[in-house]
């Protein structure tokens, strides 16, 4: 849900970020982008946790390490045979993420059939539910904030520095 607020948030304040901040107008399109890999990418992170759940570490694998990098890679190859440039490259980013979220679906599906025809009941007593919230909440916000906080160098180089140099940062930081 929280997911669903931040790419909101994003697509209603991409004018502002991009204009007012950042003094790049076309970068209001590829926020929108941005917004919806947001999306699909929190989905891929519930999916990750309920197969960590069920102990399911090897379709867990292969769902958050080697199918998402198979995509990209295969994608990214076609973005570059048919030199489609930046659009292509988020494109490629928007489908892999959604391609990883619909196949955790469908393991999700195999391992929970009920949840296709609506057959589980819920039996959660109001104290389980409190205690539930009181502690996930603020985990799930302490990893929203942390996740913000990994952004912000991006962010800030971006701000002073060319697209280039913010790239190029990104993956020297990343190595």
């Amino acid at each position: 849900m929280l997911g669903l607020i931040a790419a909101g948030a994003l697509v209603l304040n991409a004018k502002y970020i991009s204009v007012d901040i950042f003094k790049k107008p076309e970068l209001v399109s590829i926020l929108y982008v941005c917004s919806v890999i947001l999306v699909f990418s929190n989905y891929h992170h519930i999916l990750n946790a309920i197969l960590t759940s069920f102990k399911e570490i090897r379709i867990r694998t292969l769902n958050k390490y080697v199918y998402p990098n198979l995509a990209k890679l295969l994608i990214l190859v076609l973005v570059w045979l048919f030199d489609w440039g930046l659009p292509g490259v988020l494109w490629a980013l928007v489908i892999s993420t959604a391609v990883q979220s619909f196949v955790g679906w469908r393991f999700v599906f195999k391992l929970i059939p009920e949840l296709l025809t609506n057959t589980i009941k819920a039996n959660i007593l109001k104290s389980d539910l409190k205690g539930v919230l009181h502690y996930s909440i603020p985990v799930y916000l302490t990893v929203f904030v942390n996740l913000f906080l990994q952004q912000t160098d991006g962010l800030m180089i971006g701000y002073f520095r060319s697209a280039s140099e913010v790239g190029i940062y990104e993956v020297a930081f990343k190595l």
